[in-house]
């Protein structure tokens, strides 16, 4: 088995780890980079895992990909067929959600309808495809909402109005496979409600309770993935909703917290998984 990464320039620690984690199995590690590769594509048996968010790293993964490489999607059509709302595929896969609806018009009155089936102020607008938090804004009055919206709509930005969840804590735990490993929590500062900003605390390693493993599990099942971070928010009712599931996901961070080998654990899973799509 090889194994061909997918990533840029930035994901440092990541190509680190997952190289490592190759060298200690004796597994052979492809650095493919959108740009410089030159190299030839995938075979059935090898193993193939893209750490880049760039559309052209999606297309490089895409054109070496081939029929039984293994990947951490479980039908491959996932892969080949790009990116999908997350938020819409959990709803409809009964995954807890925080309760929300795309924006689809700047209408005053529209807008005053959604807040008033979301449950009224605070709202929280989020546009897709943000990251560390940009483009998550908590929204407190009738002329905050519309005149964000109405700067949105010129933009051609339509983002999904959600319910305000008075988390206490945000959970990311690790999906590889059957397991869950890696999990660790953080908890807003006093200045911002998000947990995904550089001011935000992290509370460290912590043992989830079933309720909690079972969820992430469900998740990733849910957006057909075998590997993702997915991250979980909390309240003081121990109520749980889930935000995303992060696929690729910048995983060196849950190593650092944790301690745990998240690089050697997806090379054992990819490994098992391609032995078995050329048995």
């Amino acid at each position: 088995m090889r194994f061909f990464h997918v990533t840029d320039r930035h994901q440092v620690s990541v190509s680190r780890s997952l190289r490592e984690a190759c060298e200690a199995r004796e597994i052979p590690y492809a650095e493919c980079i959108p740009g410089r590769w030159k190299g030839e594509g995938a075979r059935p048996g090898d193993a193939m895992y893209r750490s880049s968010p760039l559309a052209a790293a999606a297309r490089l993964e895409i054109s070496l990909y081939t029929e039984g490489v293994a990947t951490f999607w479980t039908d491959p059509k996932r892969l080949l067929h790009g990116m999908y709302s997350q938020w819409l595929a959990l709803r409809a896969a009964g995954v807890p959600i925080i309760d929300g609806e795309p924006v689809t018009t700047a209408s005053p009155a529209d807008l005053s309808a959604t807040v008033e089936r979301l449950g009224g102020f605070p709202v929280v607008a989020k546009v897709p495809g943000g990251t560390n938090g940009i483009g998550v804004m908590r929204i407190d009055t009738p002329a905050t909402l519309h005149g964000l919206i109405a700067w949105l709509a010129r933009k051609g930005r339509w983002p999904i109005l959600m319910r305000y969840f008075p988390l206490v804590a945000a959970h990311r735990l690790t999906v590889i496979g059957p397991d869950v490993v890696a999990p660790y929590s953080k908890r807003p500062s006093g200045d911002d409600f998000r947990t995904n900003v550089a001011e935000s605390v992290d509370l460290g390693p912590f043992e989830p309770r079933q309720a909690i493993i079972d969820l992430a599990l469900q998740t990733a099942r849910a957006l057909g993935q075998e590997f993702g971070g997915v991250d979980i928010l909390e309240d003081a009712d121990r109520n749980l909703v889930v935000t995303e599931s992060n696929n690729p996901c910048f995983f060196t961070r849950q190593e650092e917290v944790t301690g745990y080998d998240v690089a050697g654990h997806m090379l054992e899973y990819l490994a098992g998984k391609a032995r078995r799509l050329v048995a």
